[in-house]
C-alpha cells in the first residue's frame, strides 16, 4: 500500500515539476528569443543605414568600397542602377547569388510591398540538409529622383541567429532534462523519508491490533469454555466455573483499561490535574500497598529518601502513582523470593528522579528499549499471565507527557533499575 502511495506520489510531483519547468522555459525562451531577434533586427539596419549613408556620399564608388560596406562578408549587397546590375557581392559565384536574388524578389512581390525602404524576412525552397541556412532577412530601398533611380539590396543569412537560438533550446532542454533528475530523485526520496514515519506507525498499529486481539482471545476462550462447562453442571458444582470468569473477565478489564490510557495518549487526550506534590509521600504509599504482595514472596520494599525537606514537584499525582505502581509491580513479579526492592527518591535543582531496583534476572541490553513497546515482553516473563507488555509503555508515556524519561540499567549483582526523571519546574510540564 505504501509503496503504491510512494509511487503514485512520486510521479505526480514528476509532473507538476515538468510542468512547471517547462511553462517557466517557454516564458523565458519566448521572450530571450524576442530580443534576439529585435537587437539582431535593430543591428541590421543600423548596419543598412550606415551602407546608405556610404553610397550617397560616394561620387566614385571602387571594388574596395563595395567590400567595405559589405562588412567583410557579413552580407550579400546587390546594386542596380536604372535596372542595370552595378554590384553584386561575390562575382565569382554569380549564379547563386543571382538566384539568392531571384527567391528575394519573388518573395517581396508576394507579400504586395509597395512602399520604401523595407525590411522582410524570406526563406528559400528546396532540398537542403541544413534548414537553418534558408532563411534571411532582407532590406531594399530604391535611392534617387524620377531621372535616376538606384536599388539598394541588402540580404542578411539568419544562420548564426537560428543557430544561436537552437542552442540555446537545446541547451535549456538539457537542463530542464537534468533540473527533473534530480528533483524526481529528491522528491522521491523525501515521499519516502515523510511516508515512513506513517507506515511506521501503520505497523505498529496492525501489531497494536494483532497483539490485543491475541491477549483477548486466551480469557474469552476460558470465559466461554466456564460457562459451557457451567451449563451442563451441576448445581454444587456451577461455583467453580463462575471464578475463572470473574477472573478472566478482570483480566480483560484491565487490559482494555491499558489500552484506553494508550490510545488517550495516542490523541493527545491526556487529563492531566497537575498540583504541588510531594514525591516522597506518594513513593511511601505506593511501597505499603505493594507491601503485602512482596511478603507473599518474602520480598523486602526499602524505601530511601533525601535527608534533606523534600520540595514540592508541580504533577499529576495519581499519574506519577500509576507509574510507580507499574515499575513496583514489575519488581515484585519478576524478583526472586527472599530478596530486596530499592525505591529511592533524590532530587536536584531541575529535576525529581525515582529509582526502582530489583535483583530479578535483569533484562539485556539488546531489549532494554524494546520493553517500552506495546505488548513486547521479554522470553522470560511470558509466563506471567498478569502482564500484558503494556505497563512500561504506559508508564514511559506519562512519564514523557511531564516532559520527563524513563532508562533501563543494570542493577550491579543482577537485576535492572528503573529510572525516572521528572523536572521539577511547572514550565517543564506539557498543558493537558
Amino acid at each position: 500500500m505504501f509503496q503504491q502511495a510512494h509511487r503514485k506520489l512520486t510521479i505526480l510531483c514528476i509532473i507538476l515539476i515538468t510542468f512547471l519547468l517547462t511553462m517557466m522555459t517557454l516564458i523565458y525562451l519566448t521572450v530571450s528569443e524576442q530580443n534576439l531577434k529585435e537587437s539582431n533586427l535593430l543591428s541590421f539596419q543600423k548596419d543598412v543605414n550606415i551602407m546608405e549613408s556610404n553610397l550617397g556620399l560616394q561620387n566614385m564608388i571602387t571594388r574596395d568600397w563595395y567590400g567595405t560596406i559589405e562588412f567583410n562578408g557579413k552580407y550579400t549587397v546587390f546594386i542596380k542602377d536604372n535596372n542595370e546590375l552595378l554590384w553584386m557581392s561575390n562575382p565569382s559565384n554569380d549564379s547563386m547569388r543571382a538566384q539568392l536574388y531571384d527567391n528575394m524578389m519573388k518573395s517581396y512581390s508576394l507579400l504586395h510591398l509597395t512602399e520604401s525602404p523595407v525590411t522582410f524576412s524570406f526563406s528559400i525552397p528546396g532540398d537542403s540538409s541544413d534548414v537553418k541556412q534558408q532563411q534571411y532577412m532582407a532590406y531594399l530601398n530604391h535611392i534617387g529622383n524620377d531621372n535616376a533611380d538606384m536599388i539598394l539590396t541588402v540580404i542578411y543569412p539568419l544562420y548564426e541567429l537560428n543557430s544561436r537560438i537552437y542552442r540555446q533550446r537545446f541547451q535549456f532542454l538539457a537542463i530542464d532534462m537534468i533540473t527533473i533528475l534530480i528533483l524526481s530523485l529528491f522528491s522521491s526520496g523525501l515521499i519516502r523519508r515523510i511516508l515512513q514515519p506513517i507506515e511506521k506507525n501503520h505497523q505498529e498499529q496492525t501489531r497494536f491490533v494483532a497483539a490485543a486481539s491475541h491477549e483477548l482471545r486466551t480469557p474469552l476462550a476460558v470465559i466461554i469454555s466456564s460457562i459451557d462447562a457451567f451449563q451442563h453442571a451441576g448445581p454444587e458444582e456451577r461455583e467453580e466455573f463462575l471464578l475463572p470468569v470473574k477472573s478472566e473477565a478482570g483480566r480483560m478489564s484491565r487490559l482494555i483499561d491499558d489500552m484506553l490510557t494508550l490510545a488517550r495518549a495516542d490523541s493527545n487526550h491526556w487529563s492531566m490535574d497537575r498540583k504541588p506534590t510531594h514525591l516522597d509521600t506518594l513513593l511511601l504509599n505506593a511501597c505499603e500497598a505493594f507491601d503485602p504482595m512482596a511478603r507473599l514472596k518474602a520480598i523486602r520494599i526499602q524505601v530511601t529518601l533525601p535527608e534533606e525537606s523534600v520540595p514540592e514537584c508541580d504533577c499529576d499525582a495519581q499519574r506519577i502513582t500509576q507509574v510507580i505502581s507499574i515499575l513496583l509491580h514489575n519488581a515484585v513479579s519478576y524478583s526472586p523470593e527472599n530478596s530486596l526492592i530499592s525505591a529511592a527518591l533524590t532530587f536536584s535543582s531541575k529535576q525529581a528522579v525515582i529509582r526502582i531496583t530489583d535483583h530479578g534476572p535483569g533484562i539485556p541490553d539488546e531489549e532494554k528499549q524494546k520493553v517500552f513497546e506495546r505488548f513486547y515482553r521479554v522470553d522470560r516473563s511470558r509466563n506471567q499471565k498478569d502482564h500484558f507488555g503494556l505497563g512500561l509503555c504506559i508508564a514511559d508515556e506519562i512519564i514523557q507527557a511531564h516532559n520527563g524519561s524513563v532508562t533501563i540499567q543494570d542493577t550491579p549483582g543482577g537485576g535492572c533499575t528503573f529510572e525516572c526523571k521528572i523536572p521539577v519546574s511547572p514550565f517543564g510540564f506539557l498543558s493537558g
